[in-house]
């Protein structure tokens, strides 16, 4: 795991999070009895995954801003002029001037 993901904060799903879910869970498989810890345990799951997505997310946004914000304010040197060679016979006789 990067360094950076380890810094994120530690965020766990609410129980009414968890609970909805494992809810949604229950009514889509046609509210069967005696399978409220494998709903709950699949809800939690799911609902953390999708917390730590969105976070990583969020500080990944965050972390391309800085950078951004960095690039832009760094100063830039202008680049060298080169002197441009006529080649065109109507340039020449223009820069011989």
């Amino acid at each position: 795991m990067s360094r950076a993901i380890d810094l994120l904060p530690d965020i766990r799903p609410t129980t009414d999070q968890i609970a909805e879910r494992a809810y949604q869970f229950w009514l889509f498989e046609g509210r069967p009895q005696g399978r409220a810890e494998v709903h709950w345990a699949l809800a939690e799951a799911l609902v953390q995954a999708e917390m730590d997505r969105q976070l990583r997310r969020t500080h990944h946004l965050r972390v391309g801003a800085a950078e951004e914000v960095r690039r832009d304010a760094a100063v830039k040197q202008p680049a060298p002029r080169s002197r441009r060679r006529a080649t065109h016979p109507r340039q020449r006789s223009l820069t011989a001037v």
